[in-house]
């Protein structure tokens, strides 16, 4: 799964920027589109697999490509998928997207801080993300906050590195 997560939203290549970088809301058409790409990342993906079947990581690739949008109460996309007919790895997928999405700035909003992406996260258990994953994101509070820590700490020692 560790190999596969950075793939999830790989079929973003096939959605126009004009949408994908859009300041203000999307209309009904652009959603739509939006929405492709789960299932254009799974046929990436897949194409890529067949090629290279020994690379085992990426039948969770395709999988949480297509699911990391599926939705706990069954209103997510692309297949409408229902509580626990999500695969694992897209149920997990789906918070840590949240929770990196909320921590990001975007070119509609600005970052949320770490407790306001939990309290998204939380509000969400049971609707849109599996009460189970919500509950261990929330124990792993401390632990993300070192990582934070440590992440900040590595990419300072880098800067003026050539090539990051």
């Amino acid at each position: 799964m560790v190999q596969a997560t950075p793939f999830h939203d790989i079929g973003k290549i096939g959605v126009s920027d004009v949408i994908l970088l859009k300041r203000g809301p999307l209309n009904e058409d652009e959603y739509a589109i939006a929405k492709k790409h789960a299932e254009i990342g799974a046929r990436i993906l897949s194409k890529i697999y067949e090629r290279t079947p020994s690379q085992a990581y990426l039948k969770y690739a395709i999988m949480m490509a297509e699911g990391h949008h599926e939705r706990w109460d069954g209103s997510g996309y692309p297949n409408g998928l229902k509580g626990e007919e999500i695969p694992l790895c897209c149920r997990i997928m789906a918070v840590a997207n949240v929770y990196d999405a909320c921590l990001t700035d975007r070119v509609y909003r600005k970052a949320l801080s770490r407790e306001e992406a939990m309290k998204v996260i939380l509000d969400g258990s049971g609707i849109s993300f599996d009460p189970r994953v919500a509950e261990i994101m929330d124990s792993s509070r401390e632990r993300l906050n070192e990582l934070d820590v440590e992440v900040r700490q590595m990419l300072k020692s880098w800067k003026g590195t050539p090539g990051i």
